[in-house]
């Protein structure tokens, strides 16, 4: 027979969970995020989106060229004793006879070179299919910012708080839920994060 744990948030919606196995006393609950913490991550997605096109736009500048190059894609992370990025860009820029401009430097997650693609045998159709869709991807960046700034003049003109309450998870031991909820503080220290007693039925 399974166990029904039930739990008011403080707005007042009921959260639910079944378990076949286990009993779990505990729910932790996020509350939702103020005006300022959306907008703040909302202005690093559009620079994060900004760089990215940039990166897309070289390298489809690059191969449009003929030359491969390495692109970083994906996932940016800070890596500040690695520099070929910043190399192979500038490389790029200068062959393409363009200005230069030197930013972070980030880990390399993925490349995409003239030999990866080949649409009939050819370099050319393969450099073709390259710059399509690096200008493809770099197009897609730029719709992305124009959304993040709608999305920011939206939340400039709403309410102080943005979203709702929800569950970060149910925990077993108040001693888990608490960890748990001091872990959620650390990443969220602007919003309210709170533990709930359960109510438990067969």
């Amino acid at each position: 027979m399974s166990t029904k744990h039930s739990a008011i948030l403080p707005d007042g919606t009921v959260a639910t969970r079944k378990s076949e196995n286990n009993v779990y006393p505990f729910l932790v609950a996020v509350g939702p995020a103020p005006k300022a913490e959306v907008i703040a991550g909302l202005h690093a997605d559009i620079d994060y989106q900004s760089k990215l096109a940039a990166r897309y736009t070289v390298a489809a500048d690059y191969a449009e060229a003929g030359r491969s190059m390495k692109l970083r894609a994906a996932r940016y992370t800070p890596k500040a004793d690695e520099g070929s990025w910043i190399a192979t860009e500038a490389e790029a820029r200068a062959e393409l006879g363009q200005d230069v401009e030197l930013g972070r430097q980030y880990t390399y997650t993925g490349q995409i070179t003239v030999s990866d693609i080949v649409v009939d045998g050819t370099e050319a159709s393969a450099r073709a299919a390259i710059v399509t869709t690096y200008r493809g991807y770099a197009a897609g960046c730029v719709e992305r910012v124009a959304n993040r700034k709608q999305a920011i003049a939206d939340a400039e003109a709403g309410p102080d708080l943005v979203g709702s309450w929800r569950v970060s998870g149910w925990q077993s031991r108040s001693d888990l839920a608490a960890k748990q909820r001091d872990k959620m503080r650390r990443s969220f220290p602007a919003r309210e994060v709170v533990v709930i007693t359960a109510t438990i039925a067969k």
